[in-house]
C-alpha cells in the first residue's frame, strides 16, 4: 500500500465533500436566500460521507453505502437542553449512524426553527461506527470504524456560502489469508473557510480555503512490521480547476498540481 497515494486519496475524498456542498443551483444556493433546510443537510450529509468514503480508500476496502446517513428534518426532535435537533440512530450492514444538527442566526444564537431570513448557518455532527466484514477468494478481513464528523455551512443569508469543520476517524483493518495482516489508522480532515461558488457562476470550483489531512497509521503485514507512517497534506483551492496539493511525509515533502476537472494527471515535484 502507497501512503502517498492514501493522502492523495483523502485529499480527493475531502474535495468532493466539499464539492458536494457546492449544490448551487437548487433553492439552497447562494444567492436565493430561501432556506431548503431538507437540501442544505442532505448537501452536508454527502460531505460526511465522503468522508467515510476516504475511510475506505485508506483501509482498501468498499464500506457499505452510506445513503441512509442522510439527515431527514422532520424526524428530527429539538431537545432544549442541548439547543440541538437530534435524530434517530440507524444501523445499516454493521454500522450504526447517529446525528443531530444546530441553526445559528448572524449573530450565533441558537434558533428553535429554521427561518429563511434569520438562519445563517447550520451545523451538523455526525457519528458513524461499527464493523464490515467482508471475504473474497479465500481472504476474509474486518473492518472496525468510529468517525465523528462535525460540519459548519455558514453564510446562507449571502450570496457567500463557506463550509468548516473536521472529520476525525480511528479505523482498525484485519485481514486473514495466507497470513495475517492488520492495519491500524488515525486521521484527521479539516475544511477551512471554503468557500463556495454562486450559482450560475461559470466556474464550479471553490474560491479559496484548504482542506487538510494528517494520517498516521501502524501496519503489520503478515510477518513484517510493525511499521509506523504518518503523512500530511493540504489543498487549498483558488477559484480554478488547477489547485496546489502539498504533501509531507517522514523523508519528503511534495508539491502538485491537481486538476480538479480529472481531465489531467497531477503534475508533482519534491
Amino acid at each position: 500500500m502507497s501512503y502517498g497515494n492514501t493522502a492523495r486519496a483523502i485529499i480527493g475524498a475531502a474535495l468532493a465533500a466539499a464539492a458536494a456542498a457546492c449544490g448551487s443551483d437548487g433553492p439552497t444556493g447562494p444567492g436565493n436566500h430561501q432556506l431548503d433546510l431538507p437540501s442544505v443537510l442532505a448537501q452536508m450529509s454527502t460531505s460526511t460521507n465522503s468522508f467515510t468514503d476516504a475511510t475506505g480508500q485508506v483501509l482498501g476496502v468498499t464500506l457499505p453505502p452510506s445513503a441512509d446517513a442522510t439527515v431527514v428534518p422532520s424526524a428530527c426532535t429539538y431537545s432544549g437542553a442541548t439547543e440541538s435537533f437530534n435524530c434517530p440512530t440507524r444501523t445499516v450492514d454493521g454500522l450504526t449512524f447517529s446525528s443531530s444538527y444546530y441553526l445559528f442566526d448572524a449573530a450565533g444564537n441558537s434558533q428553535t426553527a429554521p427561518s429563511n431570513t434569520t438562519t445563517a448557518a447550520v451545523r451538523l455532527v455526525t457519528d458513524l461506527a461499527g464493523t464490515v466484514t467482508e471475504s473474497v477468494s479465500g481472504t476474509s478481513g474486518s473492518v472496525t470504524v468510529k468517525q465523528h464528523n462535525d460540519l459548519t455551512l455558514s453564510g446562507l443569508l449571502t450570496d457567500q456560502h463557506v463550509l468548516n469543520g473536521t472529520s476525525v476517524n480511528h479505523d482498525s483493518t484485519v485481514i486473514n489469508g495466507t497470513s495475517l495482516s492488520r492495519i491500524v489508522d488515525d486521521f484527521t480532515n479539516t475544511a477551512t473557510n471554503v468557500v463556495l461558488p454562486a450559482p450560475g457562476s461559470s466556474s464550479p470550483w471553490p474560491l479559496s480555503g484548504s482542506v487538510a489531512s494528517d494520517l498516521t497509521a501502524d501496519i503489520t503485514l503478515g510477518t513484517l512490521g510493525p511499521v509506523s507512517t504518518s503523512i500530511h497534506a493540504t489543498l487549498t483551492f483558488n477559484g480554478t480547476n488547477l489547485v496546489t496539493l502539498t504533501t509531507t511525509d517522514e523523508t519528503s515533502t511534495s508539491t502538485c498540481t491537481i486538476d480538479l476537472s480529472g481531465k489531467a494527471q497531477p503534475v508533482c515535484s519534491e
